[in-house]
């Protein structure tokens, strides 16, 4: 028997949504930094009403979703197999990705597998989660994180830590000296302290601020090591 009317009419619904692309998960085969344009395959096959499936083609130049506006905005890098989410434009991208203005698409095809967007950060159930709770807000890069606690601290690696206190700081730390007025015999001078180090008997003296006593054992004798605070140097 020929198909009656309603049967013909939902298999060429089906027909029809079955050429429509709406989202779909993807990952990155390779990745134009400078462009933000990665080449992205998706990884849901097409099925028919057959049950036939066809794996669809790699997609080129797709633009990315990065977080941000014109003046701000947040970049993080996008690697070969990092997934994405493929949204596919309702109509024709190409003249507003020329412009970015109010366009004429100047096409009729709508919801085409060449008019993707790419939003980085879908990944399957079996990739783990790199946070540790439900509380904090966490910013990682390979081993390296940033956290910040649900009541304002902010935590971050070791070796993230170690290069906020970086070369630079630690020598001029360890070089710095100041002025100083010395006792020795046979009158006050004018100097300079060390750089930080550990220091023992001391001579000559450090002269005590105004209206502090000058002990007994200052004429010319070394202190004792014992009374000497050691500076030791950055680390």
């Amino acid at each position: 028997m020929p198909p009656d009317l309603s049967t013909i009419i939902q298999n060429t619904f089906r027909a029809m949504v079955a050429e429509m692309n709406t989202s779909l998960p993807g990952e990155i085969v390779s990745y134009d930094f400078k462009k933000r344009q990665p080449s992205i395959k998706p990884l849901i096959k097409k099925k028919f009403l057959n049950d036939d499936t066809l794996a669809l083609p790699i997609i080129n130049n797709v633009p990315v979703i990065f977080p941000g506006t014109s003046k701000i905005g947040m970049h993080f890098p996008l690697r070969k197999k990092d997934s994405v989410l493929i949204v596919f434009s309702q109509r024709s991208l190409d003249k507003w990705l020329e412009s970015g203005k109010d366009v004429d698409p100047q096409d009729t095809r709508k919801f085409d597998l060449t008019d993707a967007v790419a939003i980085p950060g879908l990944n399957s159930f079996n990739k783990s989660n790199f946070a540790t709770n439900n509380e904090d807000i966490v910013i990682a890069n390979n081993k390296e994180k940033i956290t910040l606690k649900a009541n304002g601290d902010i935590e971050m690696g070791a070796d993230s830590l170690k290069k906020l206190i970086n070369d630079a700081f630690k020598s001029q730390f360890d070089s710095h000296v100041h002025n100083v007025l010395t006792v020795g015999t046979p009158a006050a001078q004018g100097g300079v302290t060390s750089s930080p180090t550990v220091l023992a008997g001391l001579n000559p003296i450090l002269v005590p601020p105004v209206g502090i006593p000058i002990p007994t054992n200052l004429a010319g004798d070394a202190i004792p090591a014992s009374s000497i605070t050691s500076k030791v140097k950055a680390k």
